[in-house]
């Protein structure tokens, strides 16, 4: 039960206006999700996605800590029975999508037919096709996370700042695993079967890329493993020239 606490003295006799004045000054306080009425949904908070609500209702909101976004209880996509958390902010906007193949935590997808599916942009596809990031598997700790498997219902972040799976080829990131000093940003560019490598054009943004890009990497990181960056979607190198 919430309680309620008097924050006026009283003293004897006690007044119809002393009441009214206790009743219209009184702090609440230490409120339940049991004192709320059926159908209250409060915004509940935690370290990370993992820690969110087991049984949340449908439209459940979650803060998390880490990722610093909210996420929002997607319950019944298209009436398939499959429900999702998907970021809906302040840094980060997730969308549902079904994977017509295996898909790795953090890969760069594309549209891959009707009905929301998607696929990895394979190595031969190009840059321009990529819609997002594989949001499902992330471990949270910038190793490898898990790969979802064809036919399954995945967050995929379309905007904001999310994580991606950085390129296995050490050789093109040897000198640029993290980000420069002062406020530098790396920039990014995909290089292969869902992974983004940095840009050979430099570590600076000041810097012209010498190949399309798709975003920018803020946080420090190291090769084989996911990374937080900002997806800007395809730009060509072209235009960061003046």
């Amino acid at each position: 039960m919430a309680d309620l606490s008097p924050i006026i003295t009283f003293s004897e006799p006690i007044t119809r206006q002393d009441l009214y004045n206790m009743w219209s000054t009184a702090a609440l306080g230490t409120v339940l999700q049991a004192d709320l009425a059926p159908g209250v949904l409060s915004i509940e908070s935690d370290t990370a996605l993992t820690n969110a609500p087991s049984n949340p209702e449908p439209g459940q909101m979650f803060w998390s800590l880490l990722d610093q976004l909210f996420f929002a209880w997607h319950d019944e996509i298209d009436g398939t029975g499959v429900s999702l958390w998907l970021a809906m902010g302040p840094d980060r906007f997730d969308t549902a999508c079904l994977t017509s193949a295996p898909v790795a935590a953090g890969a760069l997808v594309k549209l891959s037919g009707t009905d929301k599916k998607v696929e990895v942009l394979g190595v031969n596809d190009a840059p321009v096709g990529a819609i997002g990031c594989n949001q499902a598997g992330i471990p949270h700790t910038f190793a490898a996370g898990s790969t979802a498997e064809s036919g399954a219902w995945i967050p995929v972040a379309i905007d904001g700042i999310m994580y991606g799976l950085l390129t296995d080829s050490t050789a093109s990131v040897a000198s640029y695993h993290y980000a420069g000093s002062g406020g530098e940003s790396a920039i990014v560019s995909y290089t292969h079967d869902g992974a983004i490598g940095f840009n050979n054009g430099g570590v600076n943004l000041h810097d012209p890329p010498e190949r399309p890009t798709i975003g920018a990497m803020p946080y420090r990181t190291t090769p084989l493993t996911t990374m937080r960056f900002m997806f800007t979607g395809y730009r060509e190198a072209e235009e960061f020239y003046p």
